[in-house]
């Protein structure tokens, strides 16, 4: 059948301690920042297109005295 995903499919696998494939903790955070930052783009730009131009800060004092 062709309506099995393809190349769309993907397969985990736990890694082993030791195990060669396994990323240097360094790339792993670097990552993790990337896709933080990009996510955080990504809202600001949603944010954006509603009409809510300002990015919302957890430390913005309008929320601190909010709460």
């Amino acid at each position: 059948g062709g309506q099995d995903g393809g190349a769309d499919r993907a397969v985990w696998q736990l890694l082993r301690p030791g195990d060669p494939a396994t990323p240097r903790r360094e790339h792993l955070l670097l990552r993790a920042v990337a896709d933080r930052h990009r996510w955080r783009a990504q809202l600001d730009a949603a944010r954006a297109a509603r009409g809510h131009p300002d990015p919302v800060s957890a430390t913005d004092p309008l929320l601190r005295d909010a709460a």
